[in-house]
């Protein structure tokens, strides 16, 4: 039973795959038994993320270089990571900077990068390889969303927007690329510390009284959202599609 969460003999081709979060994620696939592609814009910082995966665990990374937020280079890594291997997994984890700004206060700049990122470079890198997807009847697409795409949070609009956009396409991509296999859904983690700042971020939740919306009282920690990510990922999930999996500790 346990052998449906390996994910031995998969690829899968992370993006912002050197951030916090993404270098979580791409570590957890690879420990999962998953060979990954790695994606991000800086080369160096790849190169050291797949000297720890192929040295320190042995695991197998390689590394493609790309600027998401450009629809022909996203383009071009889904030809890239084709020539490396048939991918089974796309975890679309790319994010952009942002400043907090009101509607009225968000320059257009701003609504650009969002966008061009998180939407359109994830919808560009899966047209391209959701055909070989088809192909082989079976793929399996994860997106990283937040809880700023669900419900409104003031100085977040281009962002919560953005990300808003990304769920809704990612319940397109279930609905239309469903019957050849192929499923999508989204990771939702809400309210969680990066390492090193789980006592501020706990602090500031009390604070803002966010806390008592959490039902375990908490903040979440990075690795309690890697599990989810290889079910997803994994044949496991064989029959979840077009579905957003909130990971907030009970938000309510």
């Amino acid at each position: 039973m346990t052998d449906q969460f390996r994910l031995d003999g998969k690829t899968a081709l992370i993006t912002g795959a050197t951030g916090s979060m993404g270098s979580e994620f791409s570590r957890t696939l690879s420990a999962a038994g998953a060979d990954v592609i790695l994606a991000s814009r800086t080369v160096e910082t790849l190169e050291k993320l797949a000297a720890e995966i192929n040295g320190e665990t042995g695991g197998r990374a390689s590394i493609l270089p790309c600027d998401l937020s450009d629809a022909a280079q996203a383009a071009g890594l889904a030809e890239r990571a084709l020539a490396l291997a048939d991918i089974d997994v796309v975890l679309h984890n790319g994010i952009t900077a942002h400043d907090s700004a009101s509607l009225l206060d968000t320059p257009d700049h701003q609504w650009s990068a969002a966008f061009d990122l998180i939407v359109w470079g994830c919808l560009a890198l899966c047209k391209g390889l959701v055909p070989s997807m088809m192909e082989r009847g079976r793929g399996s697409i994860i997106t990283v969303v937040s809880s700023t795409g669900i419900n409104p949070t003031p100085g977040y609009a281009a962002y919560g927007m953005a990300k808003g956009s990304l769920l809704l396409l990612t319940k397109y991509m279930a609905k239309e690329w469903g019957p050849s296999g192929i499923r999508a859904n989204c990771l939702n983690p809400g309210g969680i510390a990066r390492p090193g700042e789980e006592e501020h971020m706990q602090e500031m939740t009390k604070k803002t009284g966010v806390a008592d919306r959490i039902s375990m009282r908490r903040v979440g920690l990075q690795h309690e959202v890697m599990g989810t990510a290889v079910f997803l990922a994994s044949d496991a999930s064989s029959y979840i599609s077009g579905q957003v999996i909130n990971i907030d500790g009970g938000r309510i």
